[in-house]
């Protein structure tokens, strides 16, 4: 059994980035930013103070207006009923549409927007920052290989103890509610106590219906060595419940990393 954490320290790891904390429990609340590009589908997440600003995307050069990404109010954290308990993040993951260029999309007459969902739990070592999820991206093609689909996140690890891996976790579902797919994105770095590790993830998305049905993920930090040699593996109780609300034949078994194929 290991100590959790300080809850100052969690909410400074969870507002990374983020701006000035207010540390008023009363009010004691958060605000996060995203930068999404509308032309290549690049996102990242910036300072809450830059919100409302327009800025160049860093990789094509569009600009786009930051947006507010997460806006939490959590004094509830400081009551002993919720302390040390599993924070649920939700957030809008965005248009359906996939970007493909020159004015064409995927799912170009839907108004549906995704859903993220980010499950933190505080006694762990390191933690996502924010709510995150999985996108879909379509790459055009290059002398190195044909066009193809992606699934993409962009998303900050925070450590609380000095840690040398840690392994993120996406499950993903469709537009029908069925578990499509659990993602997987490892870590080996030294990430010193109190700093964060910024990380691109990308994984290949066999064909063009997956690319239109994706709807849903729920993100979670599954695994985390620290630099003392501890490995920590997160309680997945809270992260079920929340895949069951879209798929009740959803088990256990669906949180190992689905297999690549060949």
């Amino acid at each position: 059994m290991h100590a959790k954490p300080d809850l100052r320290v969690l909410l400074e790891w969870m507002i990374a980035g983020s701006g000035s904390v207010i540390t008023d429990v009363i009010t004691l609340g958060f605000s996060m930013a995203i930068f999404s590009c509308p032309e290549c589908e690049h996102s990242q997440d910036v300072a809450g103070k830059h919100v409302g600003k327009k800025t160049k995307c860093p990789k094509c050069g569009t600009r786009a207006v930051v947006q507010e990404s997460v806006s939490l109010s959590v004094p509830d954290l400081e009551t002993p009923r919720n302390n040390g308990a599993p924070v649920i993040l939700r957030d809008n993951g965005g248009s359906i549409q996939t970007i493909l260029g020159h004015g064409i999309r995927l799912n170009k007459e839907s108004t549906l927007e995704r859903e993220f969902i980010t499950v933190i739990d505080p006694t762990m070592p390191a933690g996502l920052t924010g709510c995150v999820g999985i996108r879909t991206v379509y790459e055009r093609e290059t002398d190195y290989r044909s066009d193809q689909y992606i699934y993409a996140s962009t998303f900050s690890v925070k450590a609380l103890q000095d840690i040398t891996a840690f392994e993120v976790r996406f499950l993903l579902f469709n537009i029908w509610g069925r578990h499509v797919q659990s993602l997987t994105s490892t870590e080996i770095a030294d990430v010193p106590a109190g700093t964060i590790r910024n990380c691109d993830g990308k994984w290949l998305l066999y064909g063009e219906n997956e690319a239109c049905e994706h709807y849903a993920s729920i993100a979670y930090t599954a695994t985390i060595r620290t630099a003392a040699g501890q490995v920590y593996e997160m309680d997945p109780t809270p992260v079920l419940e929340e895949a069951k609300k879209f798929s009740s034949k959803f088990t256990d078994t669906d949180l190992e990393p689905t297999p690549i194929k060949r």
